[in-house]
Protein backbone atom coordinates (compact mmCIF):
# COMPACT_ATOMS: atom_id res chain seq x y z
CA UNK A 1 0.00 0.00 0.00
CA UNK A 2 1.31 3.67 -0.63
CA UNK A 3 0.89 6.39 1.41
CA UNK A 4 -1.80 7.92 -1.15
CA UNK A 5 -3.85 4.68 -0.32
CA UNK A 6 -3.29 4.98 3.59
CA UNK A 7 -6.68 5.48 5.30
CA UNK A 8 -5.45 8.12 7.44
CA UNK A 9 -2.98 10.62 6.38
CA UNK A 10 -0.77 12.64 8.67
CA UNK A 11 -0.98 16.71 8.62
CA UNK A 12 1.73 16.80 6.05
CA UNK A 13 -0.25 13.96 3.53
CA UNK A 14 -3.25 16.28 4.18
CA UNK A 15 -1.67 19.33 3.36
CA UNK A 16 0.49 18.14 0.26
CA UNK A 17 -3.22 17.07 -1.36
CA UNK A 18 -5.00 20.09 -0.70
CA UNK A 19 -2.24 22.61 -1.95
CA UNK A 20 -1.15 20.27 -5.35
CA UNK A 21 -3.14 17.47 -5.35
CA UNK A 22 -0.49 14.96 -6.68
CA UNK A 23 -0.60 11.23 -5.26
CA UNK A 24 3.26 11.76 -5.01
CA UNK A 25 3.34 14.13 -2.67
CA UNK A 26 1.17 12.34 -0.39
CA UNK A 27 3.10 9.49 -0.66
CA UNK A 28 6.68 11.43 0.42
CA UNK A 29 4.76 12.95 2.79
CA UNK A 30 3.75 9.45 4.64
CA UNK A 31 5.42 8.39 7.80
CA UNK A 32 7.16 6.27 5.93
CA UNK A 33 7.74 8.62 2.96
CA UNK A 34 7.30 6.22 0.05
CA UNK A 35 10.89 4.99 0.65
CA UNK A 36 12.14 7.98 -0.15
CA UNK A 37 13.16 10.73 1.65
CA UNK A 38 15.18 14.04 0.97
CA UNK A 39 15.73 17.51 1.47
CA UNK A 40 17.83 20.31 -0.26
CA UNK A 41 21.02 21.63 2.05
CA UNK A 42 23.28 24.69 1.22
CA UNK A 43 26.67 24.56 2.23
CA UNK A 44 30.25 26.93 1.36
CA UNK A 45 31.94 24.53 -0.87
CA UNK A 46 35.26 24.74 -2.72
CA UNK A 47 34.47 26.35 -5.96
CA UNK A 48 36.66 26.09 -9.28
CA UNK A 49 39.10 28.91 -8.29
CA UNK A 50 39.46 27.87 -5.20
CA UNK A 51 37.77 29.99 -3.47
CA UNK A 52 34.10 29.04 -0.95
CA UNK A 53 30.89 28.95 -3.00
CA UNK A 54 27.65 28.61 -1.90
CA UNK A 55 25.73 25.53 -3.33
CA UNK A 56 22.61 23.81 -2.63
CA UNK A 57 22.36 19.82 -3.23
CA UNK A 58 20.30 17.41 -1.89
CA UNK A 59 20.76 14.96 1.07
CA UNK A 60 18.76 12.24 2.95
CA UNK A 61 16.15 12.92 5.57
CA UNK A 62 14.83 11.02 7.77
CA UNK A 63 11.44 13.45 8.10
CA UNK A 64 9.42 14.60 5.30
CA UNK A 65 8.62 18.81 6.16
CA UNK A 66 6.66 21.19 4.50
CA UNK A 67 10.40 21.87 2.41
CA UNK A 68 9.13 18.49 0.40
CA UNK A 69 5.69 20.22 -0.88
CA UNK A 70 7.33 23.39 -1.88
CA UNK A 71 9.91 21.96 -3.93
CA UNK A 72 6.94 20.01 -5.49
CA UNK A 73 5.23 23.45 -6.21
CA UNK A 74 7.93 25.13 -8.07
CA UNK A 75 6.29 23.23 -11.24
CA UNK A 76 4.28 25.74 -13.64
CA UNK A 77 1.15 23.72 -13.30
CA UNK A 78 -1.76 25.30 -12.07
CA UNK A 79 -3.23 24.18 -8.48
CA UNK A 80 -6.43 25.20 -6.84
CA UNK A 81 -4.90 27.31 -4.67
CA UNK A 82 -2.30 29.78 -5.19
CA UNK A 83 0.35 29.38 -2.19
CA UNK A 84 0.63 27.18 0.44
CA UNK A 85 -0.90 29.11 3.33
CA UNK A 86 -3.89 29.90 1.37
CA UNK A 87 -4.30 25.70 1.48
CA UNK A 88 -3.31 25.95 5.15
CA UNK A 89 -6.22 28.72 5.96
CA UNK A 90 -8.77 26.32 4.00
CA UNK A 91 -8.11 23.52 6.25
CA UNK A 92 -8.19 25.11 8.83
CA UNK A 93 -11.70 26.98 8.35
CA UNK A 94 -13.06 23.73 7.08
CA UNK A 95 -11.75 22.31 10.59
CA UNK A 96 -13.40 25.09 12.77
CA UNK A 97 -16.85 24.60 10.51
CA UNK A 98 -16.09 20.84 11.23
CA UNK A 99 -16.41 19.64 7.23
CA UNK A 100 -13.68 17.66 7.71
CA UNK A 101 -12.63 15.99 12.13
CA UNK A 102 -9.08 15.27 12.89
CA UNK A 103 -7.72 13.04 15.12
CA UNK A 104 -5.18 13.47 17.68
CA UNK A 105 -2.81 12.40 21.15
CA UNK A 106 -3.19 14.38 24.43
CA UNK A 107 -1.09 11.85 26.97
CA UNK A 108 1.46 10.00 26.57
CA UNK A 109 1.46 7.30 25.84
CA UNK A 110 -1.28 8.62 24.00
CA UNK A 111 -4.62 7.58 23.94
CA UNK A 112 -6.59 8.86 20.21
CA UNK A 113 -9.24 11.07 20.51
CA UNK A 114 -11.42 13.16 18.01
CA UNK A 115 -10.67 16.90 18.21
CA UNK A 116 -13.95 19.20 18.20
CA UNK A 117 -14.79 21.85 16.55
CA UNK A 118 -14.77 24.38 19.11
CA UNK A 119 -11.12 23.52 19.83
CA UNK A 120 -10.19 24.57 16.20
CA UNK A 121 -10.85 28.26 17.51
CA UNK A 122 -7.67 28.21 19.74
CA UNK A 123 -5.74 25.35 17.44
CA UNK A 124 -3.53 25.94 14.09
CA UNK A 125 -1.63 22.69 12.86
CA UNK A 126 2.17 22.61 12.63
CA UNK A 127 2.41 21.33 9.54
CA UNK A 128 6.10 20.36 10.16
CA UNK A 129 5.33 18.38 13.26
CA UNK A 130 2.40 17.08 12.97
CA UNK A 131 0.39 18.68 15.86
CA UNK A 132 -2.32 20.89 16.70
CA UNK A 133 -0.86 24.06 19.06
CA UNK A 134 -2.17 27.26 20.30
CA UNK A 135 -3.12 29.75 18.45
CA UNK A 136 -0.82 32.14 21.13
CA UNK A 137 1.59 30.18 22.71
CA UNK A 138 2.15 27.67 20.27
CA UNK A 139 1.87 24.92 23.03
CA UNK A 140 0.70 21.86 21.73
CA UNK A 141 -2.62 20.51 22.15
CA UNK A 142 -2.76 17.40 20.46
CA UNK A 143 0.34 15.29 18.45
CA UNK A 144 0.40 13.17 15.92
CA UNK A 145 -2.88 14.56 14.26
CA UNK A 146 -4.62 11.61 11.82
CA UNK A 147 -7.66 12.59 8.90
CA UNK A 148 -9.44 10.06 6.83
CA UNK A 149 -8.45 9.91 3.39
CA UNK A 150 -11.62 9.15 2.15
CA UNK A 151 -13.13 12.29 3.54
CA UNK A 152 -10.14 14.33 2.43
CA UNK A 153 -10.82 13.21 -0.91
CA UNK A 154 -14.55 13.85 -0.89
CA UNK A 155 -13.50 17.52 0.10
CA UNK A 156 -11.06 18.30 -1.68
CA UNK A 157 -11.39 15.82 -5.18
CA UNK A 158 -8.69 15.71 -7.59
CA UNK A 159 -8.20 18.32 -10.27
CA UNK A 160 -9.07 16.91 -13.77
CA UNK A 161 -6.16 18.80 -16.16
CA UNK A 162 -7.37 21.96 -17.79
CA UNK A 163 -8.17 20.46 -21.51
CA UNK A 164 -10.52 17.73 -19.40
CA UNK A 165 -12.47 20.01 -17.68
CA UNK A 166 -13.10 21.95 -21.03
CA UNK A 167 -14.36 19.03 -22.70
CA UNK A 168 -16.56 18.73 -19.46
CA UNK A 169 -18.01 21.71 -19.23
CA UNK A 170 -18.88 21.87 -23.05
CA UNK A 171 -20.29 18.49 -23.09
CA UNK A 172 -22.59 19.28 -20.19
CA UNK A 173 -23.42 23.03 -21.70
CA UNK A 174 -25.06 20.87 -24.98
CA UNK A 175 -26.88 18.23 -21.92
CA UNK A 176 -25.02 15.45 -22.38
CA UNK A 177 -23.11 13.19 -20.77
CA UNK A 178 -18.84 13.31 -20.88
CA UNK A 179 -17.73 10.11 -21.81
CA UNK A 180 -13.84 9.43 -23.08
CA UNK A 181 -13.00 7.15 -25.52
CA UNK A 182 -9.89 5.44 -26.45
CA UNK A 183 -8.67 3.71 -29.18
Amino acid sequence: MTGFDEPYWNSLQLLGWVYLRVPDVVNRCSDDGGGVRWHLEEANVPGKDGEPERRSFEEPSRKPSTLTITLYAADDKARPFSTMEAAEQDIHWKLQRGAITATGKRDRPGTRQNISVLDWIDLRIDFDQGNAVGRSDARPGYRDLRFERAAVLKLWPEVAPAEEQKTEASTRAKGRKATSYSR
